[in-house]
């Protein structure tokens, strides 16, 4: 085995021990263990498809000169090191704020001075520098213990591999579908666990072959699990109400609070003398879907990720339900 293969396949040994042991926790069922197996090898091999695929390019080359062949190795290495990278960080802000790197923390680092709105000196660069070093070392270490390695030596990769992992994709992304579509929270707290994870959603295609949806839609018994979402403590029901009020929730796109003048707004602010106007309430977050989180869940926005994934509904509205509430919305936007 060329050397461009031993670091592809160190990169993905050590993905996949990082997504076995980050996961392992959430296993409950054999079922589940089938698809944290699944996943974990699937979502190693796409952390390594981009440096198995800069391996593959010298192979293509006619005769490259040996400067070439070198540069190609150290770009493969650092590529690695990059995806090593990237799985540490992952992991380390999934601790933190409980969600993965996406499109919001990539803007928060590209913006001038958004990383140090977040709190961070000279010592956190100092420590990602110092972590950033050991993963290289340990990326090296990898790839010479394989090297030397003669069993390492005598693998063969063949068409059959390929074909093996095909079906691991289908069958772990089959039991994703099926777990999306019934709310089967021992499969999806595991996809939880495994950053970047691409589930596969068939809702029409399950919902036409008659399919049945066992879980209700918001009675999700994560609310009180390890899938990191503890809306509501355990035992705390419905609210009975003793009166029977009329509730008109008015909210506005981007409306500052000091708007709220006879001067600016002289109906409205008529029209809220006579109501009820949550002068305590701090805005949960500076984007629509996270204010409108807080509002009626009064937990910081970051949870609206798992209220989605828990299709948990809020007391309020379990309240008014309860109390058998004629619920309309009405917006101004599809």
């Amino acid at each position: 085995m060329n050397f461009f293969r031993i670091q592809a396949l160190a990169l993905w040994l050590v993905c996949l021990g990082v997504f076995l042991c980050m996961s392992w926790g959430t296993v409950a069922s054999p079922s589940a263990f089938i698809f944290w197996l699944c996943a974990c090898i699937v979502q190693a091999c796409l952390f390594t498809a981009p440096v198995y695929a800069v391996g593959l390019i010298p192979g293509i080359l006619a005769k490259p000169a040996p400067w070439l062949l070198r540069s190609f190795r150290a770009l493969q290495y650092l590529l690695g090191v990059g995806c090593l990278f990237l799985v540490v960080a992952n992991y380390k802000l999934e601790s933190m704020y409980g969600f993965f790197i996406d499109s919001f923390v990539v803007n928060l680092v590209v913006t001038p001075g958004g990383i140090e709105a977040m709190g961070a000196s000279k010592s956190s660069y100092v420590s990602l520098v110092i972590i950033a070093v050991g993963i290289a070392l340990l990326f090296l270490m990898a790839c010479v213990f394989l090297s030397r390695s003669r069993a390492i030596s005598r693998v063969r990769l063949s068409p059959a591999i390929g074909f093996f992992l095909l079906a691991l994709f289908g069958i772990q992304g089959s039991m994703y579908a099926v777990a999306e579509y019934k709310t089967q929270d021992s499969i999806l707290v595991i996809s939880d666990r495994l950053p970047w994870y691409l589930g596969v959603t068939a809702k029409s295609l399950l919902a036409s072959l008659n399919m049945d949806r066992s879980r209700a839609v918001g009675k999700s018994s994560m609310r009180n699990s390890d899938r990191g979402f503890n809306y509501l403590p355990a035992g705390v029901k419905p609210v009975s109400f003793n009166k029977e009020y009329n509730v008109v929730w008015l909210v506005a796109e981007s409306w500052r609070w000091d708007m709220l003048t006879p001067e600016i707004m002289p109906r409205t602010y008529e029209f809220a003398q006579h109501s009820y106007r949550s002068l305590h309430h701090y805005s949960s977050g500076n984007g629509t879907r996270m204010g409108l989180f807080g509002q009626f869940y009064g937990i910081p926005g970051r949870y609206w990720f798992n209220a989605l994934k828990n299709r948990t509904p809020p007391l309020i509205i379990d309240s008014f339900q309860h109390n058998d509430y004629a619920i309309k919305a009405y917006t101004s936007a599809n």
